[in-house]
């Protein structure tokens, strides 16, 4: 899932009114929303990641608990084939 975003150029000029450090200050901010807007989605990445993974465990556990299930109950069905023999 991607998140897109426009980034808006800024004019770096300034005039005798602004301060050469508001302007610096807009970039950097501009530059930290989106580090943190990448590492947001790598996060995810890694999460997706994660959650499939152990999807994927829970799905290969209960297939095997279904097999010891039907081992049993064949091994049971054949104790009571010789019992009744």
């Amino acid at each position: 899932m991607k998140i897109g975003k426009q980034k808006q150029t800024e004019d770096l000029t300034f005039s005798e009114n602004s301060s050469e450090n508001g302007s610096i200050t807009s970039v950097e901010e501009e530059s930290l929303e989106d580090l943190q807007l990448k590492e947001c989605q790598e996060r995810i990445q890694v999460l997706e990641k994660n959650h499939n993974s152990y999807k994927l465990k829970q799905n290969l556990f209960c297939c095997f608990l279904v097999i010891v299930v039907l081992v049993v109950l064949y091994i049971g069905s054949n104790m009571m084939e010789i019992m009744i023999k």
